[in-house]
């Protein structure tokens, strides 16, 4: 009988396509723990459709703010994204635009990194070892 109750169990998760995915934080608190951490990051603010320029506008949720370091500097900031999707095939679209698309012309390089469901975009402008710390902070958010 208990064997039955863990196979229906198992197929019902199954159905609902498997265990959840770990929630992942949102783009303001990514924002926040970047400041936390001590990065060079300005004051957010949430992303419009005219500022994703060509890639696409899928996310549901999105943050944008400048950054220095590197060729960033406060007279020519890069701007960061902080976009969070509602499912995986919507991330993977719009990381595979960036990274095409820096593929295509180092003027359009970026550096991307996500965790779950949240994506961080920033120009390759920035400096690889701030790029990094970014990285770090995303990943190390509760």
């Amino acid at each position: 009988m208990r064997a039955t109750r863990w196979l229906f169990i198992a197929l019902i998760l199954a159905a609902c396509g498997g265990a959840p995915v770990a929630a992942s934080p949102t783009p303001q608190a990514a924002m926040d723990g970047f400041k936390a951490a001590g990065l060079p990051v300005g004051t957010p603010r949430p992303v419009t459709r005219d500022e994703m320029g060509l890639a696409p506008y899928m996310h549901q949720d999105g943050m944008l703010a400048e950054v220095t370091g590197g060729t960033c500097t406060a007279a020519r900031p890069c701007r960061l994204r902080v976009l969070a999707f509602k499912d995986e095939a919507d991330l993977k679209r719009v990381e595979g635009f960036y990274v095409e698309a820096g593929r295509q012309s180092a003027a359009f390089g970026s550096h991307v990194h996500r965790r779950g469901l949240l994506l961080m975009q920033v120009s390759s402008d920035l400096d690889p070892p701030t790029a990094d710390r970014f990285k770090a902070a995303l990943d190390g958010l509760k």
